[in-house]
Order: structure tokens, then C-alpha cells, then sequence
């Protein structure tokens, strides 16, 4: 993908979601429909982008709020999702609302299996293979 595609994607996000928000829709305007699957290939292409943009923020944030001293990772998870939710209204409720889209379920999945093997190789170390080696 070029930069310039890049751009483009980042421009739409932006747009799409100032008008979700603006709105106080849950739903992707009717308008950005044909721009989407222009610019995306597709609806459910758009919506994974907006959840691995979700899902990368929400790791980033979860390890950063574990390093200043929450131990409860769990604990940790709901206050990040929470913040999340009141900061990014527009993105919250679009991803809520599309929940059961095909391509959402398939993505949310892999968030899962990726932030569960992140989440435990954090809280118990490096792998037993790792640590023998060492």
C-alpha cells in the first residue's frame, strides 16, 4: 500500500467517524458507504481497521497502565476499556453497533488469541524453552 492509500485511509477514519460522531449514531452514514468500499475494498475491511485501531491503543495503553503499577491485569483491562469508550464515543459505539459482522467476529478473535499470549507471557515470564535456554 502507498503512503499516499495510507493517507487516504487515515483521512476516511477521520471523517467517518466526525460524522458518526457529530450524528451520535451508532451506524456508518449511508454517505460513506460507496467512498468505503472505494477506498477499503470493502464494509468489513473498514471495520477491522477500526478495531485493530482500537485494539492496538487499548494494548499499548493496558501495558503502560501494568508498568505504573497495576497489578491486576484484569483490573487494568476494564479501566483502559472504559477510558476508551469515553474518549472515542464515535469508535466505540460504530465497533459496538457491528459487533456481529462476519469480519469483526473473525477479527476479535485474533485481538484475543493475540492480546491472551501477550497478557501471559507478560504476568509469567519468558517461555519455558526461554528460560532454559538461558
Amino acid at each position: 500500500m502507498s503512503w499516499e492509500a495510507q493517507r487516504q485511509r487515515t483521512r476516511t477514519i477521520g471523517r467517518v467517524l466526525d460524522d458518526v460522531h457529530r450524528s451520535g449514531s451508532s451506524r456508518i452514514p449511508a454517505n460513506w458507504r460507496e467512498p468505503i468500499t472505494c477506498i477499503f475494498g470493502s464494509e468489513g475491511t473498514f471495520l477491522v481497521t477500526l478495531l485493530y485501531r482500537w485494539f492496538n491503543e487499548f494494548v499499548q495503553r493496558v501495558d503502560e497502565t501494568v508498568r505504573h503499577g497495576c497489578e491486576d491485569s484484569e483490573r487494568a483491562a476494564y479501566m483502559v476499556r472504559t477510558q476508551l469508550a469515553a474518549e472515542r464515543p464515535a469508535l466505540h459505539r460504530v465497533l459496538t453497533a457491528h459487533a456481529e459482522h462476519p469480519a469483526l467476529r473473525a477479527a476479535r478473535a485474533d485481538c484475543a488469541i493475540r492480546l491472551s499470549s501477550g497478557v501471559r507471557l507478560a504476568l509469567d515470564g519468558p517461555p519455558a524453552a526461554t528460560a532454559t535456554a538461558a
